[in-house]
């Protein structure tokens, strides 16, 4: 059964139990009232007798009193009920027992007794046995089958009018669930870019969102793995081929199996492994798994140990390498993983190293971010990348320079695990360059990390 039919179900079940209640109430009420008539006419007899007794102290001459005074009053209704009327003394004897004669009058026969009291003391108990008459019950049977009728029109005009209005707002209320369910039908078929956008601020709003926050993580896993299969398959075919021809060689003796000829394979082999684990990484930051081991760090101290460790080959390259900022030590701490950011850092540098010629500058900057935090540049007076290629620059695989091979130029997922460390630290990274005049990679961190 859907929500909707059920809602309508239960609305309906609740009129019907509150027009049931209320019908019982009236009932119970309505009984009580005539029942209430009928003895506090009665009691009118105990009220008189004691008056009697007050008056004569006794129960003398009682039966006379009773034909003569209460039942001989022709003009009171009430007295036309009365079949018999008996009255005991304090002690329970019976004093007087009044037949009615010729009372046939058509009805409920009901039996009562009343105390009758005198200055506070019981002196006695009158017993009535009365019929209440015909046009009474009818009048009382006439006000419940009305009580009935109104309730029972007032439940089908009540239910007509909550099925319309029920199936009006219940379609209102459970279209955001329709929405969902759509969405849910969308993801089951594979669509994982599926987002329902719902702008509801219920419980259904809080639901779809977080259905869509679920959709886009399983949007940017799936396309994390199907990258990584992808990737692995092109990547691996071409060092897979190498050391399986060279081992066909050596199985086929025409290679000898010497460490010269072991050599390519060992270098295959480290590629390979090279390879995996930087797939592996950035498979991790790209779904936000990437562990960091954040510390506060100064960046002046992390920037200068980068560049200081460089110094050597920089000489042997007849390349300029320098660290330069205005900033003081104290003003450069962050909380950041140093392992993290150093691998971006030497990566940067190895790149500028390889496109720097010599006699050519490569200059690390750190300095103050007008948005807030810090600034780190790494620019190069190398070959520089044309316009084209820019938007491309971290993207898995991708390389600006296609004459350089992957031997030649690593296992090309370097600027792209650059770009997912620093995304992971809550910053970013850009990249401007001129073809033939150089290019600069500014990092932004921010001072929280």
């Amino acid at each position: 059964m859907k929500v909707r039919t059920k809602l309508l179900v239960s609305l309906l079940a609740l009129i019907v139990f509150m027009g049931t209640v209320y019908y019982g109430i009236s009932y119970l009420y309505s009984k009580n009232l005539f029942s209430q008539y009928v003895q506090e006419s009665q009691k009118d007899y105990a009220k008189q007798l004691a008056n009697y007794y007050k008056k004569n102290e006794s129960w003398a001459g009682i039966e006379n009193y009773i034909n003569k005074k209460l039942l001989g009053e022709k003009q009171k209704s009430s007295s036309e009920w009365v079949r018999d009327i008996k009255i005991y003394d304090a002690h329970d004897h019976l004093l007087v027992s009044t037949n009615v004669p010729n009372r046939s009058v058509e009805g409920k026969v009901q039996t009562d007794q009343y105390p009758i009291l005198y200055e506070g003391t019981q002196v006695g108990v009158v017993e009535i046995t009365g019929t209440t008459p015909i046009g009474l019950l009818m009048a009382e049977q006439q006000v419940f089958r009305t009580i009935s009728f109104g309730t029972l029109t007032g439940i089908i005009c009540t239910s007509m009018i909550a099925l319309l209005l029920g199936a009006w707002l219940t379609k209102i209320f459970t279209r955001p669930l329709g929405t969902i369910l759509q969405g849910i039908q969308r993801v089951k078929e594979g669509d994982l870019q599926t987002q329902l956008k719902l702008d509801t601020q219920d419980e259904f709003g809080e639901v779809a969102n977080s259905f869509d926050l679920m959709t886009q993580k399983l949007y940017k896993t799936e396309q994390a793995r199907t990258h990584l299969v992808a990737d692995v398959a092109h990547e691996l075919r071409t060092p897979l081929t190498i050391i399986q021809g060279q081992l066909e060689l050596i199985q086929q003796g025409i290679k000898p199996a010497e460490p010269s000829t072991l050599l390519p394979i060992q270098d295959e082999v480290a590629r390979l492994t090279r390879l995996v684990q930087d797939l592996h990484q950035l498979s991790l930051a790209e779904v936000g798994k990437l562990p960091l081991e954040k510390k506060t760090v100064s960046l002046r101290q992390l920037l200068e140990q980068i560049t200081s460790m460089y110094q050597f080959e920089a000489e042997e390259r007849k390349i300029q390498l320098r660290f330069e900022t205005e900033l003081e030590d104290v003003s450069t701490f962050v909380q950041i993983d140093p392992n993290r950011i150093t691998q971006v850092i030497v990566n940067l540098l190895s790149n500028a190293f390889t496109y720097t010629p010599e006699e050519g500058e490569i200059i690390v900057t750190l300095e103050k971010s007008l948005a807030g935090g810090l600034l780190m540049r790494v620019m190069d007076t190398g070959s520089g990348i044309d316009a084209e290629h820019l938007p491309h620059l971290f993207d898995r695989f991708y390389r600006a320079d296609t004459n350089r091979s992957r031997q030649e130029g690593g296992t090309g997922l370097g600027l792209a695990i650059a770009k997912e460390f620093v995304e992971a630290h809550g910053g970013t990274i850009t990249v401007a360059s001129k073809k033939g005049k150089g290019t600069c990679f500014t990092i932004h961190i921010p001072i929280g990390g």
